[in-house]
């Protein structure tokens, strides 16, 4: 099941999801607990963030190149 979840995450082109997203692969991968795909997306979901929340960052590299983004311009 995690596994799966993890193929069809890394074979998203995207840079991030939203979590809606995440939780609806998860549930089309028969990974149901939630408390589970909470722990699995913990590395890459800022669960307790009020801006960040509400998305699931899939590729590392974008992340940091919109906070560089955003460092640059102020």
């Amino acid at each position: 099941m995690r596994v799966d979840v993890r193929r069809q995450l890394e074979s998203d082109s995207r840079g991030y999801i939203r979590v809606h997203e995440y939780y609806q692969i998860c549930e089309q991968n028969n990974f149901h607990k939630r408390e589970d795909q909470l722990q699995l997306s913990s590395y890459l979901h800022f669960q307790d963030d009020p801006v960040l929340k509400h998305i699931v960052i899939l590729n590392p590299t974008w992340g940091t190149d919109a906070v560089y983004k955003v460092l640059d311009n102020s």
